[in-house]
């Protein structure tokens, strides 16, 4: 997904043939090549190792490391060079995790649609009903079938048979579009765009996967915030799944990296900032009797309990408030029945909801930040890593 002339590709090249044309060796040119040559040596090294641009620039509060080799950096590209395995070392630098290497095998793909001329519009007002006929039917199997959700060619290219069908069921699913067969604009829209749109997307995916892919351990759990999905890899392998919701519009999920340290069966939850101010203090200041309502405990800075119906709750926003509000476990804690801790500055975990009927929705954007899971006792069993102790059974 790097661009060969970011690396001074056609300087090199010209550069080459005026060294190999040239009757006196240890010309200007020779030496010209080889500064040129070593400095696209080092830029790329870099760019594969922690990515083109600084993602600190576009977050300030990204706490990934490098991936930059151990001991001193120049010794460790003059070895390179001297050994005569410079392919080697780049291969090295690379990303290992299999998620790469599907993006880099969709890249050339995408890449060879582009090729052969990529794929014609649909028109937003053409009308998918299942058993119809039609040429858009003609322009819609042309599009499923070059990105492999279409894999029957049919005996009618104008029919809108089981197959086309099945296969705006793949597309969609692949887009989180929703799981029905229905097309309308929003699927046309996405049909439609150019396979440019897709080469720039799989381009920044894999730029993103240098920021994040490197110096992971044999086991990790990785949150896709914008596939709604957390994943559990063991030796480079996905080993378990689970749909996830995410922070909202007005709560974004942070992204950083952290070790989870210990989790917490039945948790206590305490309100963050951002359910203060966008829930809890507006409905305490229509309704002075909704924080007890709702079951929270008011604790003071010592904390020793407060009645809450003794507090100005208009006074006050999330920054100012001196007071912690508790909600103890059960049914309705919005932590459910564990909570994942794992030090950050944004108080972020990852933990159980009762709120299970959102977990059917495709965009599952829902949450104040934190990410909430399907199947968390079934990570927590993963995590514990101990039959004999902690079977699901007991968890439960």
């Amino acid at each position: 997904g790097l661009d060969p002339e970011d690396y001074h590709l056609s300087d090199l090249l010209r550069l080459q043939g005026e060294v190999r044309d040239s009757v006196k060796p240890g010309t200007d040119a020779a030496a010209d090549f080889d500064l040129l040559l070593t400095d696209s040596f080092i830029r790329l090294a870099c760019h594969l190792s922690h990515g083109k641009v600084n993602p600190r620039s576009l977050n300030p509060a990204w706490n990934f490391g490098c991936n930059i080799p151990e001991g001193d950096m120049v010794s460790v590209l003059l070895n390179a060079i001297r050994s005569t395995n410079v392919f080697d070392f780049l291969d090295c630098l690379k990303p290992r995790v299999p998620y790469y290497l599907k993006l880099r095998t969709a890249l050339a793909v995408y890449r060879e649609i582009r090729h052969s001329g990529g794929w014609k519009p649909i028109p937003e007002d053409a009308r998918f009903v299942k058993g119809e006929c039609g040429p858009h039917v003609v322009l819609l199997r042309k599009r499923l079938s070059l990105t492999g959700d279409l894999t029957e060619p049919g005996d009618n290219p104008e029919l809108f048979d089981d197959e086309v069908e099945l296969g705006v069921i793949r597309f969609k699913i692949r887009n989180h579009l929703g799981i029905d067969p229905a097309i309308r604009r929003t699927t046309v829209v996405e049909l439609n765009r150019p396979v440019e749109y897709w080469i720039d997307k799989i381009r920044i995916n894999l730029e993103r996967a240098r920021w994040v892919l490197h110096n992971l351990p044999s086991e990790f759990v990785i949150v896709d915030i914008a596939g709604f999905f957390v994943y559990v890899y063991r030796d480079q392998e996905i080993v378990w799944r689970s749909r996830i919701q995410v922070g909202g519009p007005v709560r974004q999920t942070p992204s950083f990296r952290s070790k989870i340290d210990h989790l917490v069966l039945n948790p206590n939850w305490t309100a963050p900032p951002g359910v203060l101010d966008g829930l809890i203090l507006p409905e305490a200041c229509k309704n002075p009797s909704y924080v007890s309502q709702e079951g929270f405990t008011v604790l003071d800075a010592r904390g020793k309990a407060v009645d809450p119906s003794r507090i100005d709750w208009a006074a006050y926003s999330a920054k100012t408030l001196p007071f912690r509000l508790r909600l103890g476990p059960g049914p309705t804690n919005p932590m459910g029945a564990v909570k994942f801790s794992f030090p950050n500055e944004f108080q972020i975990f990852l933990h159980d909801t009762p709120d299970r009927d959102a977990f059917k929705d495709m965009q599952r954007a829902f949450s104040f930040g934190c990410v909430r899971v399907e199947k968390p006792l079934e990570l927590a069993e993963l995590l514990l890593n101990d039959p004999s102790k902690w079977r699901l059974e007991r968890l439960l």
